[in-house]
């Protein structure tokens, strides 16, 4: 089950399949109101996902889940959310729905959060308590999961 333990692959494969369908119909895409806060959603959401892979960088870390982190995240966003890239790939998948009026996309961004916080984050979480035991029992004392 390790596909389950790349979130962003099965992000891909789950908004892939409302884009393919609304290419199939040959559906039109309004602008108006949703349309454009899609488009601000997705944006904010992209940019906001590299601000949080910055600070991997900056502490020489690994963001993918099949690696053994080095050192623990909890500066940035990382202060408000332990999960705030997830966040992200979610608001995305928010932002498409606004911009194709396709439910599909909502559904994938509810299949991401219940296949996020269910399988993968667990995962995560009991890798980072076995490697950093105080420093992450006192991170989660203050940090949610989501927001």
């Amino acid at each position: 089950m390790k596909f389950l333990r790349l979130p962003f692959i099965y992000w891909l494969l789950l908004n892939a399949i409302p884009f393919v369908g609304f290419e199939l119909h040959s559906a039109t895409i309004k602008t108006g109101s949703f349309f454009y806060l899609g488009l601000l959603t997705v944006i904010t959401s992209g940019i906001w996902l590299f601000y949080c892979l910055s600070f991997f960088i900056k502490q020489k870390t690994s963001p993918n889940p099949n690696h053994t982190p080095q050192q623990l995240v909890t500066s940035g966003p990382y202060k408000i959310s332990r999960n705030p890239m997830y966040l992200g790939f979610l608001d995305i998948s928010i932002g498409l729905f606004f911009i194709f009026g396709n439910w599909g996309f909502l559904g994938a961004a509810i299949a991401f959060f219940f296949i996020t916080d269910r399988y993968t984050i667990v995962k995560e979480e009991k890798l980072l308590s076995e490697l950093f035991p105080q420093t992450w029992q006192q991170y989660c004392r203050h940090v949610r999961r989501w927001i």
